[in-house]
Formats: structure tokens, C-alpha cells, sequence
């Protein structure tokens, strides 16, 4: 859920000029999350009580306390609003997540292209209209960047690479995963400052 809600909510939320830095800094979260679990972890492996799996696990549930009290300060979505047809609302919503100096004509002209997307969004669409010639180029962009993501392995070296090492018995496989999430954050980092200058792609 999180996969679906997170980036579509921040690339609606964020000003143009850096909504594709946006998108790479919900990765950079969940990266340093990583990072620093599997600091966590590592230093617990050592121990030889019960403690050595109830300090991550109960460790794991700080964060979504902080969420659960914080949701309820934070504005609403202004597209949740438009599809509701709270037009006003919406539009005090995303004043709301814009810096007080954006001018009020930008913040305007954002509202009018959100609110003309919703309105495309309510008209009835079918499966079909995925295939039809303006939007074949991007089912087919979309199909293959999911595919070759999976064909790369990079989900079996994310999810399952410190069993792996684990097996190999050479190196100690939470090093070998620390190592990695710091490599990923270094390139999303690299991401961040570039995705908004040299394209999306």
C-alpha cells in the first residue's frame, strides 16, 4: 500500500520544479531506513538472549507510533478533496504545503492542473483504453521498467542477499548488507540533485 500511496502523494504535493527529487527521496527514506535497521541488527546479532530479536522488533514499532499521532495534523490531500468536489478545501490544502513566498498565481496554475487531471480521472475508463495509441507508449514504459527491474535480480539481492552471504561463511553478511545500503544511498543522493536537472528518465 505504502509502494502505491507514498510517491504518488508526494509527486502530487511537490512543486514542479523538484517533484522528480521528490519521488527519489521517498527511495533515500526507505534506503537510510534500511541502513540503519540493519545497523540495528548487526549490532544485536552478537547477543545470546531473547533480547538479540526483541530489541529490532520492538524497535520496529517506534515509527509507526510517531505516524499513527502525526496523520492527524497533517492536511489533507488536495486531490482526495477534488475527487470529493471540496474545490475550495483543496485549494487551502495545498496553499497549506507551499512555502508562504510561492507566488499565489503558481500555486494557481498547480491547482488547475491537479483539478483537470481528477476531472479526466472520474470519466469511466476501461482496460482497453491502456492499449489505445495515446497511452500504448506508457503501458508499454511502465510494463517493461517493472520487468526489467525484476530481471535484474535486484529484488532477490535486496531481499534475500544477507541469507545469501550467510551461506557463503566468509564475511559477515549484515557488513555485506550495510555496504550495499550505503552504495544505494550514495546513488540516490547522486539521483536527487540530478533528476530534476537532467531529466526523469
Amino acid at each position: 500500500m505504502q509502494l502505491a500511496v507514498i510517491p504518488t502523494t508526494l509527486a502530487e504535493l511537490a512543486p514542479r520544479n523538484v517533484r522528480g527529487a521528490m519521488g527519489v527521496l521517498y527511495w533515500l527514506s526507505i534506503k537510510i531506513g534500511g541502513l540503519v535497521v540493519t545497523g540495528i541488527a548487526r549490532g544485536t546479532s552478537g547477543i545470546s538472549t531473547n533480547a538479540a530479536w526483541q530489541i529490532p522488533f520492538g524497535l520496529i514499532l517506534v515509527i509507526p507510533f510517531i505516524c499513527i499521532w502525526l496523520v492527524w495534523i497533517i492536511p489533507e490531500s488536495p486531490r482526495w478533496l477534488l475527487l470529493r468536489d471540496r474545490q475550495e478545501e483543496a485549494l487551502q490544502a495545498l496553499k497549506r504545503y507551499r512555502s508562504k513566498t510561492t507566488p499565489q498565481h503558481e500555486i494557481q496554475e498547480d491547482f488547475d492542473e491537479m483539478a483537470q487531471k481528477v476531472t479526466a480521472q472520474l470519466q469511466k475508463k476501461s482496460f482497453k483504453d491502456l492499449f489505445i495509441k495515446g497511452n500504448r507508449e506508457r503501458t508499454f514504459v511502465v510494463a517493461a521498467a517493472n520487468f526489467f527491474q525484476q530481471a535484474s535480480g535486484q529484488a532477490f539481492a535486496s531481499q534475500y542477499g544477507t541469507l545469501f552471504v550467510k551461506q557463503l561463511k566468509s564475511v559477515n553478511a549484515f557488513s555485506v548488507t550495510l555496504g550495499t545500503n550505503a552504495t544505494d544511498i550514495g546513488a540516490l543522493i547522486i539521483s536527487t540533485a540530478l533528476s530534476d536537472v537532467v531529466g526523469r528518465r
